[in-house]
């Protein structure tokens, strides 16, 4: 689902409501509430909102975030995993862009700041995610990166301790989503 929110920040409700995944996540240091009045937040000018998920493969061992999962990969085992907020499509005044990569021979997918992936692999045809705030602003909440190294598997989360995993390591913070 893509919105726009333009004078009134309280469309971000409605995604709320038509994305019941947003509610009620919990990841250790952020508790996310459906009850949180979107209505009083105040979007950067320019900003327009799109879904951003998580979507998980082989029994959630390989994620992959994105605003939307890339052509025929339902058909190679990839779900929907939790939906972790909301990013701009759009630029806007301290935002920093959002790659998709990965490290080849590994099926190991990852989000950077950086296009040229850290020095690993584009995702063709899906490289550009959108943005996200350089600073925290009012609405939004650190995006952590994971790393699961025994499973090669990157990860997206809200929480800095990497949701509990066994083994995860905190790569640092990509940036800042709406909620």
């Amino acid at each position: 689902m893509k919105i726009t929110i333009a004078a009134s920040s309280a469309a971000l409700a409605l995604c709320m409501l038509f994305s019941p995944t947003v509610g009620a996540q919990n990841y250790g240091n952020v508790q996310i509430s459906s009850a949180t009045d979107a209505g009083s937040l105040a979007l950067p000018v320019g900003a327009t909102l799109a879904e951003y998920k998580r979507f998980f493969k082989a029994k959630g061992t390989k994620r992959f975030s994105h605003i939307v999962l890339p052509a025929n990969w339902q058909d190679l085992g990839w779900r929907n995993d939790i939906t972790l907020g909301f990013i701009s499509t759009t630029a806007f005044a301290g935002a920093n862009p959002l790659y998709a990569c990965f490290i080849a021979g590994k099926e190991d997918f990852f989000t950077s700041n950086n296009p040229e992936c850290d020095g690993q692999q584009k995702l063709q045809g899906y490289h550009f995610i959108g943005y996200i705030a350089g600073s925290q602003i009012e609405g939004t909440v650190p995006l952590y990166r994971c790393n699961l190294a025994r499973k090669n598997s990157h990860y997206d989360t809200l929480g800095s301790n990497c949701e509990g995993t066994a083994g995860a390591t905190l790569d640092g913070i990509l940036g800042y989503i709406f909620l």
